[in-house]
């Protein structure tokens, strides 16, 4: 069985998950904050927006540059969570 799991890269069968059509991820809603704002998927938008956004998907990935407002990136992440969304911070990891 350890071969077999080796050999499958440690993915195993590829059955249950939350993987989408022919083993692709679901898709994340990409959220960005700025001093400039918030984008969602590239378009200007509020924080219920992006939220908005978020639910239609079920799952968001959130880059908040350095000049962000603390306090907008926060409230983002408190609508997310509120609305049940899973949240990623871009490059891949678990928020």
């Amino acid at each position: 069985m350890l071969l077999v799991w080796l050999l499958l890269g440690g993915k195993g069968w590829g059955r249950g998950g939350k993987r989408g059509a022919a083993g692709t991820e679901p898709h994340r809603v990409r959220i960005r904050v700025s001093d400039a704002g918030i984008t969602a998927d590239g378009a200007l938008v509020t924080i219920d927006e992006a939220v908005a956004a978020a639910r239609r998907t079920g799952a968001a990935e959130v880059f908040a540059t350095g000049a962000a407002r603390q306090g907008t990136v926060d409230d983002l992440y408190a609508g997310l969570r509120a609305a049940g969304i899973d949240v990623w911070r871009a490059g891949g990891s678990h928020a």
